[in-house]
C-alpha cells in the first residue's frame, strides 16, 4: 500500500485505517511535504499507537516535493508486495478493504466508494453517491470513474503515473490498463470513505467546485486524455462529447460566479451511468471516522500555532 502525503493531519486516521486491516499489507509512506512533516506525523503515530511491526510492515521514503505521480511511482519503486494499493493521505478504509479485494481474485480490482463531505469539525456526511459500477469498460473512456484509493492492481502490469500531468494522473494510468486489455473488476460492496473537506478546501477536487481556474486543469486535462487514448467505438466519443458540455456547463457556473455542490461530479457520474454500488461491507462508520480527523486536524492546527506564538518576557 503506497500512502503519498504532504504531511496533512489526516494521515493519521488513514495509518488508523491500515493497522486495522484484516490480511497483512506492506505500507509505505512517500513524505512530499519537502519539510519532513509526514515522516514526522508517521513517527508520532508509530510511538502513540504502540504499534510493531506483524503482521503489518511500514516503511517511510522521502521526496522533495516532487509532486502526487512522483510520489506514488517511488513507493511503487521501494514496495515488494505481488499488488500495488494506494491511498491518499485524505481518505478512509475499512478494515476488510484489502481482504474484499483479495477475494475478488482479478489482476485490476476495485471497490466501490462512498463521498463523505465534511463542512466543519462537527458536521460530516456520508452521502448517497460515489463509485461502484460492475462493469466500467464502457465509463471507464469517457470520464475517470474509478478512485485511485479504491485500486489494487497486480505488479507489472501498471507503468507507473504520468508525471508531466497535474491531474487525473490516475485516470491516465487505468486508461493504460485499459487500453492493455486488463479489465477492471469492482467490489459489491463499499469498502472506502472518499473524503471532501469543504472546510478545510485544501484539495484539488474541492477547490474544482468553487473556483473555475481550479476546474480548467481538469477541463483540459480530459480533452488531452481523450486525444491520447482516442481508439474507442463512435458511441464513447458521443459519451464524450456529452461529457465535455457537462465540464463546460460547470466552468460557465463558476465564471458567473456561483458554486458547485461538494458531489457535483459524483451525482453526474450516477446521472450518466445509473447508480453506484451503495451496500456498506461492515459497520465501519465513515462519518464518524471523518469527524475525528477534522478534531485532529484542528487540534493540531491550534497547537501549531501556539507553538509558533510570540513569547513575551516581563
Amino acid at each position: 500500500m503506497i500512502v503519498p502525503t504532504v504531511g496533512r493531519a489526516s494521515l493519521v486516521t488513514v495509518l488508523d485505517c491500515l493497522a486495522a486491516q484484516t490480511v497483512p499489507i506492506q505500507t509505505v509512506v512517500v513524505d512530499d511535504s519537502g519539510d519532513g512533516r509526514g515522516a514526522e506525523l508517521f513517527r508520532e503515530w508509530r510511538d502513540q499507537a504502540g504499534i510493531a511491526d506483524a503482521p503489518h510492515t511500514w516503511r517511510v521514503v522521502s521526496t522533495p516535493g516532487a509532486g502526487l505521480s512522483a510520489a506514488r511511482n517511488l513507493g511503487m519503486s521501494v514496495s515488494s508486495g505481488a499488488f500495488l494499493g494506494f491511498v491518499d493521505d485524505d481518505d478512509l478504509l475499512c478494515p476488510h478493504h484489502f481482504e474484499r479485494l483479495h477475494a475478488l481474485g482479478g489482476d485490476f480490482v476495485w471497490s466501490g466508494t462512498t463521498v463523505v463531505v465534511v463542512r466543519s469539525d462537527r458536521d460530516a456526511e456520508a452521502l448517497g453517491v460515489g463509485f461502484g459500477w460492475s462493469d466500467v469498460t464502457d465509463k471507464l473512456p469517457v470520464t475517470n470513474v474509478i478512485p485511485p484509493s479504491s485500486v489494487l492492481v497486480r505488479r507489472g502490469l501498471l507503468p507507473g503515473f504520468d508525471e508531466r500531468l497535474p491531474v487525473q494522473e490516475d485516470w491516465e494510468a487505468w486508461l493504460c490498463l485499459l487500453d492493455r486489455g486488463v479489465v477492471p473488476m469492482c467490489t459489491d460492496v463499499v469498502t472506502v470513505g472518499y473524503v471532501k473537506n469543504v472546510a478545510a478546501a485544501t484539495s484539488s477536487t474541492v477547490r474544482s467546485a468553487l473556483d473555475a481556474d481550479a476546474l480548467r486543469p481538469f477541463v483540459d486535462g480530459h480533452r488531452l486524455l481523450c486525444q491520447r487514448h482516442g481508439r474507442f467505438p463512435a458511441a464513447i466519443a458521443e459519451r464524450r462529447l456529452r461529457w465535455r458540455a457537462r465540464l463546460s456547463s460547470w466552468m460557465d457556473t463558476l465564471a458567473r460566479g456561483g458554486q458547485l455542490p461538494p458531489d457535483y461530479y459524483e451525482s453526474a457520474l450516477a446521472s450518466a451511468f445509473g447508480p453506484p454500488v451503495t451496500r456498506r461491507c461492515c459497520e465501519f462508520d465513515f462519518a464518524a471516522a471523518a469527524l475525528a480527523t477534522a478534531v485532529r486536524i484542528e487540534s493540531r492546527e491550534v497547537t501549531h500555532q501556539s507553538r509558533n506564538r510570540p513569547q513575551f518576557h516581563w
